[in-house]
């Protein structure tokens, strides 16, 4: 098929191994389709060194009552995705603001962006065009009505960027009652309505959506689309994450022989001092995103694995003092390290045994994903977005993947972590686990497929409302 993605990522084509829409048209790519990535002309394209060419024609496209001119600049990635970047110097020339300003100037880029892509896609032929958050559901909405030859499929990561604007703002867009909410405009339920089909990366997200007490005419759409929604999990890029091939690893392992993660544990030990005890677990946690609550519970957590003699790696994106305090006070048993290397996490996660994640959205997927892959038993709230591939373990370990608070609260995480440093030291009933858990088909090649049949399946339902119509 030939697939046009649109998102607002202004290097789309990029992937370092984790999880990103990148990944997915890479896998897509895999499998013989024509992937084109669609997204805004931004100032950081000039730097991306994929022999872009400007073609000569402009994109016009109306908003509201002014008219612009688009410049289109076409080109491939090394690996065969089509690239397509729509913009203007006035309107898309700093990536670190195009989508961020006051009201007027954000939905004038929008919908400017959203109606050029619709445009070029519809144009291009696209067999199926994939949006992306509120920016692809907005494509999805312009798409011309009579269009019956493209698949619409619109990816909602983040349940809570509904692309609210205020209706004073409506002839920006001119959705009409698709996007009109109470109060407000509602980009995302315009994308909702006008998609063959909706795919999240998880019924999580799925309930979230369909039961927003914040927006009633968004869960009204979803609810109506209920047989049309699907969940598809992520995938991880095995080129980039597997521990038996690992660069990044001072071992090598697999689920057959995991000998070499207790290798990866000294070696870590070793580069951030802190002393080898064998029989001891190491508990990595990933801060990234979490909220001040799910903080103030995670350091809770910390201090109990702590007082049960594991040590801890934390991995935070800030500074958080609480955590800085506990370090000067077990420096043999806690190391907090903040730092975004990709090389650091693929270490981390070779040495720990059990991996906590301090946040519930579809942005620490990859981390938890990768948690199962390398042997890290993931330790995640029940409302996580990857909970769906997650199994929690009953008492005797004979069943579960992972260890599932009920709520990212102090009194949960507490008790999940008591319950899994307790099941850690039963030794090989949680080395079974660890095996199990290595073993789940995280792989990107299982999601591209899922989305093949996901394209195909809605193509066929679309080809058949036509000829009934």
């Amino acid at each position: 098929m030939d697939v046009s993605f649109v998102t607002v990522d202004a290097s789309p084509n990029e992937s370092s191994g984790s999880f990103s829409i990148a990944s997915l048209a890479k896998g897509l790519k895999s499998l013989g389709h024509r992937i084109t990535m669609v997204a805004p002309g931004t100032g950081a394209v000039d730097q991306l060194p994929y022999s872009l060419a400007r073609r000569i024609s402009k994109l016009i496209v109306e908003v509201g009552e002014q008219t612009f001119s688009l410049d289109v600049r076409t080109g491939r990635s090394p690996q065969g995705l089509e690239l397509v970047y729509l913009g203007s110097p006035a309107e898309f020339g700093d990536d670190a603001d195009t989508f961020e300003g006051d009201d007027a100037d954000v939905a004038r880029r929008v919908a400017l962006f959203g109606k050029a892509a619709a445009r070029w896609v519809s144009d291009s032929g696209a067999e199926a065009v994939h949006g992306l958050g509120v920016v692809g559901a907005l494509t999805l909405a312009y798409l011309p009505g009579e269009d019956s030859t493209s698949v619409r499929i619109l990816s909602i990561d983040d349940p809570t960027a509904t692309g609210h604007f205020p209706l004073a703002l409506e002839a920006q867009f001119g959705l009409g009652d698709d996007a009109r909410d109470l109060r407000n405009l509602e980009l995302l339920r315009a994308g909702i309505v006008a998609a063959d089909a909706v795919m999240v990366p998880s019924s999580s997200v799925g309930r979230a959506l369909a039961g927003d007490l914040n927006s009633p005419t968004l869960a009204a759409a979803i609810a109506k689309r209920a047989g049309t929604v699907h969940s598809i999990a992520p995938g991880l890029d095995g080129a980039s994450w597997n521990p038996l091939t690992d660069p990044h690893l001072a071992s090598r392992f697999d689920p057959v022989d995991r000998s070499g993660k207790a290798r990866c544990a000294s070696a870590l030990c070793k580069e951030l001092g802190l002393p080898i005890r064998a029989g001891a677990p190491i508990v990595a946690v990933e801060l990234g995103g979490a909220s001040a609550d799910a903080i103030a519970a995670i350091v809770e957590t910390v201090r109990a694995a702590l007082r049960l003699d594991a040590s801890v790696v934390v991995r935070a994106a800030s500074d958080v003092d609480v955590l800085d305090d506990l370090a000067e006070r077990w420096p043999d048993r806690l190391v907090v390290r903040r730092t975004d290397d990709e090389a650091f996490v693929h270490r981390l996660l070779g040495a720990s045994d059990l991996w906590l994640v301090a946040s519930e959205d579809a942005s620490s997927s990859a981390t938890v994903l990768a948690g199962l892959r390398y042997g890290a038993i993931p330790v995640v709230s029940r409302e996580h977005a990857m909970a769906d591939r997650l199994v929690d373990c009953e008492y005797s370990l004979r069943t579960g993947t992972a260890f599932l608070a009920d709520r990212l609260d102090t009194d949960s995480l507490v008790s999940v972590m008591r319950r899994a440093l307790a099941a850690f030291h039963l030794g090989m009933p949680f080395e079974l686990v660890r095996q199990r858990a290595m073993r789940i088909d995280v792989s990107l090649d299982r999601m591209a497929r899922l989305t093949e049949r996901l394209y195909k399946s809605a193509r066929t339902e679309a080809e058949i409302l036509v000829a009934t119509s």
